[in-house]
């Protein structure tokens, strides 16, 4: 990353290559979205090329990154949010007062129920009965 930061630029490919997985595993498990992580790792690099002089290598790479990765994911939701209200004023269900940190922890528990969903119905009965007995 040093060297991208003092301008070759050509490195940038080698970072990609080596944590563009790590990174859309990250954004996948938050989202549940494949097309929106793909997007969100490509926002990531983005960014990483547009503040590498912010670099100074005193922290490692990869804590860098993730720190640009979830700004970049509140950044997305707290637009969303903008442009959901934006669209639909009257739906009830998202609040004007909300933050936009209010607003992404609610994002996220939508998106681990949509997660629970999805899960095969014996494996929803376990973890429900789990949660019943207080084991979750």
């Amino acid at each position: 990353m040093l060297q991208v930061r003092d301008g070759d630029l050509g490195k940038l490919g080698i970072l990609f290559e080596r944590h563009h997985r790590m990174l859309y595993n990250f954004f996948i498990r938050l989202t549940g979205n494949r097309d929106l992580s793909e997007d969100l790792v490509q926002d990531v690099f983005f960014k990483i090329l547009k503040y590498r002089h912010t670099y100074r290598g005193k922290i490692q790479f990869t804590m860098w990154m993730f720190q640009i990765a979830r700004n970049a994911r509140i950044d997305y939701f707290s637009k969303r949010k903008r442009e959901v209200l934006r669209d639909d004023c009257d739906d009830d269900r998202m609040s004007q007062d909300a933050t936009p940190i209010e607003n992404l922890e609610q994002e996220q528990e939508i998106a681990l129920l949509r997660s629970a969903l999805a899960l095969p119905p014996n494996v929803r009965a376990d973890v429900k009965m789990k949660s019943e007995q207080g084991d979750i």
